[in-house]
């Protein structure tokens, strides 16, 4: 949840520290599996997440569509410009397992100021001072989520915040539209 501070700036709630717990991981994976998504390379959804870096001001970061699982992270949409990094990550190195269980962005402007992360492995290896991720929900719950790193301190404001959500958005139609559902489908 994001709260606004007395400037009305978007900040998180840093009450989740600590590795989340995932009681959906189990429905989620079987929804994609539904949905026709694979765990493989996507050129459409790499090309989303590079407009999500260029539009919220980090072409020189890192931007992912990610699908979360039990034990690992896979990024089927993956913008990273400067970066020789593979496809899968470690559930417990991201944010992203945190931002799947919730229902609004997740804006971290200095990663490092949350405890949970003040040593994570993956923001020492990529230079990675600041998020911004939120679900990935469609009208069958949450798919996964899509989130963009900077190299640098980045101060998310809520156009950062908007643009992200319809981002977000898009992948998702993308997805249904794929399966032969629209967004709005019940069935």
């Amino acid at each position: 949840m994001t709260t606004p501070n007395m400037a009305g700036r978007l900040e998180p709630d840093m009450r989740y520290v600590g590795a989340p717990d995932d009681p959906d991981i189990g429905r989620r994976t079987e929804m994609l599996r539904r949905l026709g998504v694979d765990m493989r390379p996507d050129a459409d959804f790499d090309e989303l997440a590079r407009r999500l870096a260029v539009a919220v001001g980090a072409p020189e970061g890192l931007a992912m569509i990610n699908f979360i699982g039990a034990d690992g992270q896979y990024f089927a949409g993956l913008y990273a410009p400067h970066h020789a990094m593979g496809r899968e990550m470690k559930r417990s190195d991201g944010w992203c397992p945190h931002t799947v269980l919730r229902t609004v962005p997740l804006p971290l402007p200095d990663v490092a100021a949350w405890s949970r992360f003040s040593t994570n492995e993956a923001a020492e290896r990529f230079g990675i001072q600041s998020y911004l991720g939120t679900p990935l929900r469609g009208p069958d719950g949450t798919l996964g989520t899509m989130c963009v790193v900077d190299t640098r301190t980045h101060t998310w404001d809520n156009r950062d915040v908007e643009m992200i959500v319809a981002a977000a958005r898009d992948v998702v139609e993308l997805i249904y539209r794929r399966a032969g559902r629209g967004i709005d489908d019940n069935g």
